[in-house]
């Protein structure tokens, strides 16, 4: 067991795991992955944003690969060297410590410009909007009872 971490069984009540002051009390599933819980993300942009900076993000080692280069506007960067960059920008996110609340402070925001938790403002967009779709009611993989039909030459005449 980690040092200074409690781990919360989900069949007692957190009740009988008084947190000391200084530990977290943490579940299996975040143990093993090593990533809090979304529950345990702050609410407020600025709660959220002190997060992500506390974090160590990977995004402030280089700006410029996250938002372009500067001087530059974004439709006047090449698009070879604007998908170069974006690519390796998603690289960078994929190992961040601080994905997911960069995440949702992007779609809180909903940024204009820049990659953000591995995801351009296009693509930020789309998953705003896809979220605001109702869901559709998936198709059930039952068969149907066959409506009773005769084959032609089984048919009487009348």
């Amino acid at each position: 067991m980690l040092r200074g971490v409690r781990t919360a069984k989900h069949d007692r009540p957190e009740a009988s795991f008084p947190a000391q002051e200084g530990t977290f009390i943490m579940t299996r599933n975040e143990l093993t992955t090593g990533r809090p819980a979304l529950a345990s993300l702050p609410t407020s942009l600025r709660g959220l944003r002190d997060a992500v900076l506390a974090g160590e993000p990977g995004c402030v080692c280089d700006p410029e690969l996250f938002t372009g280069p500067a001087g530059i506007e974004p439709e006047d960067e090449p698009p070879q060297d604007q998908a170069a960059r974006i690519e390796v920008a998603r690289q960078v996110c994929a190992v961040c410590p601080v994905r997911r609340p960069c995440l949702v402070y992007a779609l809180r925001t909903r940024p204009a410009a820049g990659v953000w938790a591995g995801f351009t403002p296009e693509e930020i967009t789309g998953l705003i909007a896809a979220a605001a779709r109702p869901a559709r009611p998936r198709r059930t993989t039952a068969l149907r009872p066959v409506a009773s039909v005769v084959p032609q030459d089984a048919r009487v005449a009348s």
